[in-house]
């Protein structure tokens, strides 16, 4: 349905679909996160990212926190009536995993949590949110990712 200006109707949440497509292991990230809070979420088409609304993506970094996965990153985007992204900023931090995993989890996910209050955003925008737990960390450092 379009509006008198021509413009699709902005897209309903979860319209997308549930998560990564069939054989691909999903993101420890998206494996503790409530039911619930997965169906919230537009599944971006090609890399099948979850965009979650604001007081959604809040919860998925308290999740992340106490199940010790460190949100590395955050991306804002507002979702076109068409389903299209268009991306609006991105977070800019680093922390070293040290001295030992749970300080890095709460420098990283502290920051996070505090970027998406500085840039909340209202209906029809989302955040992308980029984690890690200690064991996909260790994984990318073994394969020689920075």
């Amino acid at each position: 349905m379009s509006d008198t200006a021509g413009r699709a109707d902005p897209p309903v949440w979860g319209h997308l679909g549930p998560g990564p497509s069939a054989g691909k292991r999903p993101a420890d990230l998206d494996l503790v996160l409530p039911a619930q809070l997965r169906s919230r979420a537009v599944v971006s088409a090609g890399s099948e990212e979850r965009i979650l609304p604001y007081a959604e993506t809040l919860e998925a970094i308290d999740a992340a926190t106490k199940h010790g996965i460190a949100v590395l990153g955050v991306e804002s985007f507002e979702i076109r009536g068409d389903g299209a992204l268009l991306a609006l900023g991105f977070s800019v931090y680093e922390f070293l995993p040290e001295p030992d995993w749970g300080t890095f989890v709460g420098q990283n996910n502290h920051t996070a949590e505090r970027w998406i209050k500085d840039h909340r955003l209202g209906e029809n925008h989302g955040y992308i949110l980029t984690s890690a737990s200690q064991k996909e960390f260790s994984s990318l450092k073994a394969r020689g990712s920075p």
